[in-house]
């Protein structure tokens, strides 16, 4: 009932080799080996991850208070809850604010624009050049919606984060997006989900860190170079240390691995990868489609 892995008809774990041919789904194998349980567990997580993905944008930019007011920035009127802090805040610098804090950074020099300009410039390109020379089966074009996606959910996540200490995961709605555009290829899938989910969390990352540095009333440029110094060489390290533990570490990733090296993370991972980016979403989800889920053992099979 409760588990990271998907299963087959037979209840054993699926095999995602078995459906694809050259990482690419394959509809006359799946049609020749099972269709996917997934565990009732996972199923509810996707529920809720639905609701939460609507329930972000809802409450941070449309219509949750029940009164109406007049917007004066904007002219018109608006029932939100956040609309006018956020266009506040675009058109505020340091030197606005007035509290203590602020007025204790005002004697060091703030990061300039560019700087972000170009870190951005320059990341985006290896992004660009990595998926176009490795076998991703994302094209450019999907990694610029992705990149948009992540900055356009910067703004409300941040804003939730900092409101309520809670952070708001999205990656269902990534991997929806990434199956419908991208149907049968569960690395761009993944990879999708990666660019859009983790530019998401590292720019919120990013702004609790320059906060905490505010507090502790740390130069916001000695900040900017600390934050991108360590992006950098934890690229490295954790790159490196990955690929030597894949190659050094026997039958890592598996269930009965000696060390407990079992992957539980990982292996969700490639669950949802599966799900939305080999079979796909029209296949599961979609009206009409087969929607199945398993209890203690895949026996249930619900149909639309």
């Amino acid at each position: 009932m409760s588990t990271y892995v998907s299963f087959d008809n037979t209840g054993m774990p699926y095999d995602p080799t078995t459906i694809l041919t050259n990482s690419t789904f394959d509809q006359e194998k799946y049609h020749g080996y099972s269709p996917l349980y997934m565990p009732a567990t996972l199923c509810m997580t996707y529920g809720v991850s639905f609701a939460t993905s609507t329930a972000v944008f809802v409450h941070t930019f449309c219509m949750l208070h029940m009164s109406i007011y007049t917007c004066k920035m904007l002219k018109t009127y608006f029932a939100v809850w956040y609309r006018q802090d956020i266009l506040c805040r675009f058109r505020k610098s340091l030197k606005d604010e007035c509290d203590v804090h602020s007025r204790l950074m005002q004697p060091y020099a703030e990061v300039p624009a560019w700087w972000y300009g170009a870190v951005g410039i320059i990341s985006f390109a290896f992004l660009i050049i990595t998926i176009h020379i490795f076998p991703t089966q994302l094209p450019i074009w999907g990694a610029c919606i992705a990149f948009f996606l992540s900055m356009i959910l910067s703004v409300p996540l941040s804003m939730l984060q900092a409101i309520t200490n809670q952070r708001v995961a999205l990656q269902v709605m990534h991997e929806l997006i990434a199956g419908y555009m991208l149907p049968g290829r569960p690395i761009a899938n993944a990879i999708f989900k990666v660019i859009a989910l983790t530019g998401t969390d590292q720019a919120v990352a990013f702004v609790g860190d320059l906060k905490l540095g505010h507090y502790m009333k740390i130069p916001p440029r000695t900040m900017f170079t600390i934050q991108v110094v360590a992006a950098v060489v934890s690229c490295i390290v954790v790159t490196f240390i990955q690929d030597w533990m894949f190659a050094n570490v026997v039958d890592i990733c598996t269930p009965n691995q000696k060390d407990g090296f079992t992957c539980p993370h990982t292996n969700l991972f490639a669950t949802a990868s599966l799900i939305w980016g080999g079979i796909g979403p029209v296949r599961i989800f979609s009206p009409g489609k087969m929607q199945v889920f398993s209890t203690i053992l895949p026996t249930t099979t619900f149909s639309n």
